[in-house]
């Protein structure tokens, strides 16, 4: 499963939140993706911005990739995928208990 960010947009937007409050962006992707703002241009500011964070959560995951599916069965794009909408349904969920 690859991830089409552009055609399901509004799912997009909400793995973007959660990549937000949990990866770095780099200075030059901010840069970029400010500049993309500035435009006019939300969606393709919101594209990079979401390719470049998910490209850093990638890399966070990468060890776990590896140790979790030795024989390589996922490409680690597609784990990191799977690894984001696991966190962000854990954390719905102890959010939606805190309270």
């Amino acid at each position: 499963m690859e991830i089409d960010y552009h055609s399901d947009y509004a799912r997009g937007l909400d793995e973007l939140e959660w990549l937000r409050k949990h990866t770095l962006l780099l200075p030059l992707s901010a840069v970029r993706v400010n500049n993309l703002r500035k435009s006019g241009k939300e969606r393709e500011a919101n594209v990079l911005e979401y390719e470049q964070r998910f490209k850093f959560f990638m890399k966070t995951r990468e060890n776990e990739w590896h140790y979790r599916d030795p024989k390589g069965e996922q490409s680690l794009r597609e784990f990191s995928h799977d690894e984001l909408g696991r966190f962000m349904f854990t954390e719905t969920e102890n959010h939606g208990r805190s309270r």
